[in-house]
């Protein structure tokens, strides 16, 4: 954290994906500035590329969160799995998803993660491996990010379970390398 210039002591929001109309970055921001309103040590990360990063950018600033949010858009993959450990949450609150790779990724790495109630993201994230939102309704987000960071055995509980799930796919996304560089990260 403290090389990403990220507070010991912030609670950290993450959205790794493609920086497009379809992964739902009003529902990021909207559900951001609320719990940052509740929390002011909450902080958002969105790494990725796409048509959005200025209008992501200039949304930020005109909102006045420019200080407590940090774009990466230029970031390799080999250091995603870093990031994501370092993350309290991990949010997808997709309207379409086809797989859900980068928040597979953040169970992986012991991060918890919010993502969107459909259909593709029901049949990947089992209950209790992840906390569900309505991608219509930005407030759904911000609830589900406000009862993680409100409630430590829940972060554990959705950790673990993420773990589990992730390693249910382990065999048809990551290679041995990718595999051994997450299980270095969470004992």
């Amino acid at each position: 954290r403290i090389k990403a210039g990220i507070p010991q002591d912030a609670f950290l929001i993450t959205f790794v994906g493609r920086l497009v109309q379809v992964k739902n970055l009003p529902a990021i921001l909207e559900a951001f500035e609320a719990v940052h309103l509740k929390a002011p040590q909450a902080r958002l990360l969105a790494v990725g590329q796409g048509p959005l990063l200025a209008w992501l950018s200039q949304e930020l600033s005109q909102r006045g969160l420019s200080k407590a949010a940090s774009l990466q858009s230029h970031v390799p993959h080999e250091n995603i799995s870093g990031i994501m450990a370092m993350s309290d949450v991990c949010v997808m609150p997709s309207h379409y998803e086809g797989f859900g790779i980068a928040a597979l990724e953040a169970q992986a790495a012991g991060c918890p993660v919010v993502v969107s109630r459909i259909e593709e993201t029901q049949e990947i994230f089992l209950q209790g491996t992840a906390l569900f939102c309505d991608s219509q309704k930005p407030g759904t987000l911000a609830e589900a990010i406000l009862q993680v960071m409100q409630d430590p055995s829940l972060r554990q509980r959705l950790a673990q379970g993420g773990l589990d799930n992730a390693r249910r796919f382990e065999k048809l996304f990551w290679d041995a390398e990718e595999v051994k560089a997450y299980q270095k990260l969470v004992p």
